[in-house]
């Protein structure tokens, strides 16, 4: 027999998501490892960001963990996650 827990897990399918940085507290200058840790503290795998598109849109998928990164207020994170 299924565990309800696993069943849970299966329910819950996650996705690819945008979360605004203010959401995560990430504004500013900083390292890619460190937006990484932010979003895994949420239960989330971040996999880059995205610039609004008044500032070109542009979309940054698996930069390196050191990559340092200025985040503005607008722009986004791009994530997996279930919700």
């Amino acid at each position: 027999a299924e565990s309800s827990a696993a069943s849970d897990v299966y329910k819950r399918q996650p996705s690819i998501h945008l979360i605004a940085v203010d959401d995560l507290g990430l504004s500013g200058a900083r390292r890619f490892d460190q937006v990484v840790a932010r979003a895994y503290a949420y239960g989330l795998l971040a996999l880059g960001w995205r610039s609004p598109d008044k500032r070109g849109g542009d979309v940054v998928l698996n930069p390196d963990l050191d990559r340092e990164v200025h985040l503005e207020p607008d722009d986004q994170i791009v994530v997996i996650g279930s919700t």
